[in-house]
């Protein structure tokens, strides 16, 4: 039974798995701006997210040996080759569906994911810079879901930036979450997190507070009318959500496994429930 508990918890910490978190955003905001939904885009954006995922996973060798006792050395290959494949496809498929511009849209978190993981001369790795891995990774979801959304039909950019701020939010509020989880590892291999650096207790009232600005964000966007009601009422159920995670696996902090289902699954969530309105 351990072994298959085991096996699942690989299967959630995948790419292919956290390629689909990575994409959901795209038609979480297609549904706020109130579009018709393309799949081809969702699809780009998936391969996206593998690709930049496979190739963190690829060179953290060190600190993934530590937090994930599971991972195979042998496995590190292996995501480099699905992370090489994924940015060729991303970037072919990017030209015949888009052309140049939506290319550029594809190719700025790709080349921030790599800076993110891979250290480039006398430059750190953005995820060794204290607060930078949880903005980067968040802007990266965040900008991608939001502008992949507004190629899908007509959308003012104000409308586009508000809907970028919701997913960052919730995206930066998703990494320091794991960083938590992280700690120890993250300690004994000197990567210096939020957590490490201010301790869990002031770090969780940062993330309440930080998530409260998005009920201020939920009241601009209902009163102005920016979009769709019914789904802008999903994305305040998600804000109340992300409180009750906080709340939990901050105390829970040897309930990895949940959290790669439940934190990281708001995005499945709140798909599921706009797809059923």
């Amino acid at each position: 039974m351990q072994e298959f508990f085991n096996k699942l918890e690989a299967f959630f910490s995948f790419p292919l798995y956290t390629g689909l978190i990575f994409a959901l955003p795209i038609y979480f905001c297609a549904m706020l701006y109130g579009v018709e939904f393309a799949v081809e885009f969702f699809l780009l954006s998936y391969v996206v997210g593998v690709a930049i995922y496979s190739f963190n996973r690829g060179t953290d060798v060190k600190e993934d040996l530590l937090n994930r006792h599971q991972q195979n050395k042998k496995a590190f290959l292996c995501f480099i080759v699905i992370s090489v494949l994924c940015y060729v496809l991303a970037v072919i498929f990017g030209l015949l569906d888009g052309g140049f511009k939506l290319v550029l849209v594809l190719s700025f978190p790709l080349i921030m994911g790599f800076f993110y993981s891979k250290k480039v001369g006398p430059l750190p790795r953005f995820k060794e810079v204290l607060g930078i891995k949880n903005f980067v990774a968040a802007f990266c979801i965040a900008f991608l879901g939001s502008f992949m959304a507004s190629f899908m039909g007509a959308v003012e950019f104000g409308v586009v930036v508000l809907a970028f701020l919701y997913v960052f939010v919730q995206v930066f509020i998703d990494t320091v979450i794991f960083d938590i989880f992280d700690m120890a590892g993250d300690m004994r291999a000197n990567v210096i997190t939020l957590p490490l650096r201010f301790g869990k207790q002031k770090i969780t009232r940062f993330l309440l507070l930080l998530n409260s600005l998005l009920l201020f964000w939920f009241g601009f966007c209902f009163i102005s009318g920016l979009f769709t009601a019914k789904y802008l009422f999903i994305a305040g159920f998600g804000i109340f959500y992300t409180y009750v995670c906080i709340w939990y696996f901050v105390k829970c902090t040897n309930k990895r496994f949940l959290a790669e289902i439940f934190v990281d699954g708001l995005w499945i969530i709140l798909a599921i429930l706009m797809w059923l309105l």
